[in-house]
């Protein structure tokens, strides 16, 4: 059980620091949420603002070079 816990730790972890913030806040707005429609809107919102992030290019280049990306949460 503590494996699977420190297995899922290092994926979170792995991700951009913007985008894990970002996805934390969603779920817990997404409890007081009442439509489907309006937590779109909070998640393409998110999704816009993380593009702006100094990540984004390293996401972009990570992939294309097909290697694991360095977030520096900038």
């Amino acid at each position: 059980m503590l494996d699977q816990a420190r297995r899922l730790a290092a994926a979170i972890v792995s991700n951009s620091p913007g985008g894990v913030q970002l996805s934390k806040r969603a779920l817990q707005a997404n409890l007081e949420i009442s439509s489907y429609a309006a937590a779109l809107e909070l998640e393409n919102r998110g999704q816009a603002l993380l593009t702006r992030t100094g990540d984004m290019p390293e996401a972009l280049a990570a992939f294309k070079e097909k290697r694991q990306p360095v977030f520096t949460g900038a």
